[in-house]
């Protein structure tokens, strides 16, 4: 099952915590200032929706934003190797830590850790299904702003 996400809005993804920063969607050039990409990957444009750690005004030290996946129940069939797929771009100083959690179990799938050029870096995390229900979150650690 491909999904693309983003492109009309969350898709039942959740900030779970932060430090005061948000996630947005972001199209095109953004106001960051963060050296962004200007087109998306799915649609190689500046049509295309992304999403990016937004800094705000209550900017705290912990530095730590997470981002949950909806529930995957019954998408995924028990025992039958899957993957995740995304496209990321990441600052200097900045790391990404990606967790699993299925059929109760939270393991720590991959850790980013290198800043990207100012384009889309492709990763994958293959994964088996051990239970019926799967979330991914997403956890940035980022530098100060």
């Amino acid at each position: 099952m491909e999904m693309n996400f983003f492109e009309s809005g969350f898709c039942e993804w959740k900030q779970l915590t932060s430090d005061g920063s948000v996630w947005a969607r972001g199209q095109g050039q953004t106001s960051s200032g963060l050296g962004l990409p200007i087109t998306d990957h799915t649609t190689n444009s500046s049509q295309g929706m992304f999403i990016y750690v937004k800094a705000t005004s209550e900017h705290k030290a912990t530095n730590t934003i997470q981002l949950g996946s909806p529930v995957l129940k019954n998408k995924l069939t028990k025992g039958l190797p899957c993957q995740i797929r995304f496209w990321y771009q990441m600052t200097e100083g900045a790391n990404m830590s990606v967790y699993i959690r299925t059929g109760g179990h939270m393991k720590r799938a991959a850790d980013l850790t290198k800043p990207t050029s100012q384009s889309w870096t492709k990763f994958e995390i293959p994964m088996i299904p051990s239970g019926t229900e799967t979330v991914t979150t997403f956890q940035v650690r980022r530098p100060k702003w």
